[in-house]
């Protein structure tokens, strides 16, 4: 039995179908084999039943709406059309943010596959996934067999990246995906496949380009931080923050966040503290009385930024747990244990964001190998690094490698990223408190850092040192270093 590939799917809006086409050669418009499908497209809404019955009564006859759990509901249509109508009237009239993606993506979600998967045909009407398979790298050769040696390094790249996102991310091939969708569409797709739903609709954010500071040690830590949203270490996701099933029953559980509001009691007069989180000590400043009080502070003792108080005996004030905690070890206050604000991930379910971290890691584990081997074959030969940079083999995977290794940076840049609509201010929390407690976990001779976004900049070799020990200790990677 021939291997087919999934080349092209089309849905029929009025015959309420997806037809799927499949053939032996993956660029070819002739197909081998055919499926049709009866498909509903679907939306969900974290709104009560009663209340979208009465919103969209005018498409009673055409819409299913079933209630999935508390506030949460699934729309179905069969027709794509009525369903993009009923999601406009929600959006106008709930100034809900509505995740509505397109039919043939919706449909493959459903059922796990996607473009140059490969199948295999069973009899005249079943077909069957090939798991496993290498699915992308085949295509990619077949597709190249014919093309001289020029046109073949030169096209290789652009074609490894164009078949490579379009299995990744289940768009039609001839989709001219820019690198700032990738991350939405993988998002999307997760959304869709866990239900879960958006947030209103965000401001627009303008962010500071970072600089380097000349005369000091500039660090990336880019490549860091997308590890630490694994269940391995902190599981920070959607569906992961402050779940139903894992609320922590003492403060200091395992999985409490440092970005948690404790309410807690000042035992001395005129207390001020430093806040080790510079963003949250100056919203306190911009949002609170005193000013005049922590301007004054500020300029008699000579500091950077500004001091969050002054706080007196018996007060009580909510403050972040990563200051609390240093203030219990200094005996400067006490816990109420009134603790409403706090914040916490699951301890019982992988979150999507973790499982594609996962599947980034063991694409780039794979690859590596084939880069290594590749390399060690042709050396093993004598033949010299221009000629092994020709190689298509190894320019199919070292584009595969970079472009996952930039994928794997860019995600949790992407969750912080104000102008999406995949914004959502927990999870914003959660990422700037993870980073704060990993860089103060390593800063404990509190060097002078100076830091912006995903950079540091210091002019103590200790630190640089101190880091790249604790990144090895963890079985993580090293920061990269920036030259002025």
């Amino acid at each position: 039995m021939d291997n087919l590939y999934l080349t092209n799917t089309v849905y029929e809006n009025e015959r309420n179908r997806i037809i799927l086409y499949f053939s032996k050669n993956p660029f070819s418009t002739k197909s081998e084999y055919v499926e049709k499908e009866k498909f509903f497209p679907e939306i969900n809404i974290d709104l009560p039943k009663d209340f979208l019955q009465k919103i969209l009564s005018d498409f009673r006859k055409k819409i299913n709406i079933e209630k999935i759990k508390e506030n949460l509901c699934k729309i179905t249509s069969k027709n794509y059309k009525i369903l993009q109508q009923c999601a406009k009237i929600l959006s106008l009239a709930t100034s809900k943010n509505i995740l509505l993606i397109e039919p043939e993506r919706q449909f493959l979600i459903k059922r796990n596959w996607s473009y140059y998967d490969v199948f295999v045909q069973v009899n005249r009407n079943k077909i069957n996934k090939i798991r496993d398979y290498d699915v992308t790298n085949k295509a990619i050769k077949e597709y190249l067999t014919n093309i001289d040696d020029f046109s073949k390094k030169k096209i290789t790249p652009t074609i490894t990246r164009r078949l490579m996102l379009s299995n990744l991310l289940k768009v039609k091939p001839e989709y001219n995906i820019k690198n700032d969708e990738i991350l939405n569409i993988l998002f999307e797709n997760n959304f869709f496949e866990n239900r879960l739903v958006l947030k209103n609709k965000s401001t627009i954010d303008f962010s500071k380009k970072n600089e380097l500071i000349k005369n000091t040690i500039n660090m990336d830590f880019s490549n860091i931080w997308a590890y630490l949203l694994q269940d391995d270490f902190y599981n920070i996701s959607y569906e992961t923050i402050n779940c139903n099933c894992c609320k922590p029953k003492e403060l200091f559980s395992t999985n409490t966040l440092s970005s948690s509001l404790v309410e807690v009691m000042f035992l001395n007069n005129g207390t001020y503290f430093l806040s080790k989180n510079k963003e949250w000590s100056r919203n306190y400043h911009k949002n609170n009385s005193c000013k005049e009080n922590r301007d004054n502070y500020k300029k008699t003792n000579g500091l950077r930024e500004y001091p969050v108080g002054p706080f007196f005996k018996n007060q009580k004030e909510q403050i972040l747990l990563f200051d609390a905690v240093r203030l219990l070890e200094e005996k400067e206050i006490t816990l109420t244990y009134n603790n409403n604000n706090i914040s916490w991930f699951c301890e019982k379910k992988e979150s999507f964001v973790s499982k594609l971290i996962h599947f980034i890691k063991n694409k780039l584990n794979q690859i590596e190998t084939s880069i290594n081997l590749s390399t060690y074959a042709n050396y093993s030969k004598n033949i010299n690094s221009l000629e092994l940079e020709n190689n298509t083999n190894f320019i199919i995977y070292i584009t595969q490698y970079k472009l996952l290794t930039d994928l794997l940076e860019e995600i949790p840049k992407f969750m912080l990223h104000r102008n999406t609509k995949f914004y959502d201010p927990e999870i914003e929390k959660a990422i700037k408190s993870i980073k704060l407690e990993t860089i103060n976990k390593i800063n404990t001779d509190n060097c002078r850092l100076i830091e912006q976004t995903e950079k540091i900049s210091t002019k103590s070799i200790g630190f640089v040192n101190k880091v790249n020990s604790y990144f090895i200790k963890i079985n993580l990677p090293i920061p990269k270093l920036i030259t002025n």
